[in-house]
């Protein structure tokens, strides 16, 4: 075969930066046993500069800033996540303390009695509870406390609802309020029916959480019928 070699094609810049290391080059193999090497300020009609040094103080920094920002998201979404189940678990529980309300009122018991009662038993039992139950009861232990340092229970009752933040809670304390105001004869009566209504609830509810629970496991079976295609294929 014949072939014809071509001279690379260089630019200008490239030719006079090419004579410049040429240059600094023959400079090196003059001054091999000197400590010193002396680069004048111009070689071939280029000015020589040194170049900007980078400092990797700026570079730790910003790794650093990146990294710490990462962990606030991380520590955010964390504690949005737990909100979340602490939420959804005291909204699980209404039915409960509901129930036990209900029970109390029944057998004689006066509401705040009742409550009292209900503190009791969540401090001996509160360490076989699972820690996102465990809000509700510590919310309603506070404020027990709080009646007994002599805040009345119209400012307990708001206090509790505004700390619980659900309008479940919200509307059972709004309840107690009228009785402890206007008295009511039918409260037993409505609590019933409140806790019956809690109950439909709680049922939807838990059928929300397994349709949830239903989606999120869509993912992982299509993952898995892709990989038994890819197995059969091969």
């Amino acid at each position: 075969y014949k072939i014809t070699i071509f001279p690379r094609q260089i630019s200008g810049n490239q030719k006079a930066a090419e004579n410049v290391l040429a240059k600094i080059q023959e400079l090196e193999k003059e001054n091999r046993t000197s400590s010193i090497l002396k680069i004048p300020s111009m070689i071939e009609g280029a000015q020589i500069k040194i170049g900007d040094t980078e400092n990797p103080w700026v570079f730790l920094a910003g790794m650093i800033a990146v990294f710490g920002a990462l962990l606030i998201a991380r520590q955010w979404e964390y504690e949005n996540r737990r909100k979340k189940e602490v939420r959804r678990a005291s909204e699980m529980e209404y039915t409960n303390i509901l129930w036990q309300f209900v029970l109390f009122l029944e057998a004689g018991f006066t509401i705040p009695m009742a409550w009292l009662k209900i503190v009791s038993d969540y401090e001996k039992n509160k360490k076989e509870m699972p820690e996102e139950k465990r809000y509700v009861y510590e919310q309603m232990s506070y404020a027990w406390r709080q009646m007994e340092l002599g805040y009345s229970m119209e400012e307990v009752f708001l206090f509790f609802s505004r700390k619980m933040g659900l309008r479940s809670y919200a509307k059972l304390m709004t309840l107690f309020l009228q009785n402890i105001t206007k008295g009511s004869k039918h409260m037993l009566d409505i609590l019933k029916t409140e806790e019956h209504q809690a109950f439909v609830d709680r049922c939807e509810q838990a059928k929300r959480m397994g349709e949830e629970a239903d989606t999120k496991l869509l993912l992982p079976m299509g993952m898995m019928l892709l990989n038994i295609l890819l197995l059969l294929m091969v």
